[in-house]
């Protein structure tokens, strides 16, 4: 699964479909930009149970990549950029 190049998402539990099980969601992947075989396997695994897995490689920050989450009127976000992506 390659890194994010920029996105933004917003999620709450009316998000997911009724019959999604409890445990399906935002799911983040901490790992560096050289972890390519046992990262794919977690987030297809994370895909088969109905979640959506968000890669995020901690080497690239603070050059590379930047972080912003936030709360606002019950609604999460976080926005995640690497430059020039």
């Amino acid at each position: 699964m390659p890194p994010l190049a920029a996105t933004s998402h917003a999620t709450t539990a009316s998000d997911r479909p009724a019959d999604a099980p409890a445990s399906a969601g935002l799911v983040l992947l901490l790992t560096h930009r050289h972890d390519f075989y046992t990262i794919d396997k977690v987030a297809e695994a994370v895909q088969a149970r109905g979640g959506e897995a968000l890669r995020i490689d901690t080497d690239r920050f603070p050059l590379e990549a930047a972080i912003e989450l936030g709360f606002e009127g019950g609604q999460r976000s976080a926005r995640l950029q690497y430059q020039g992506a």
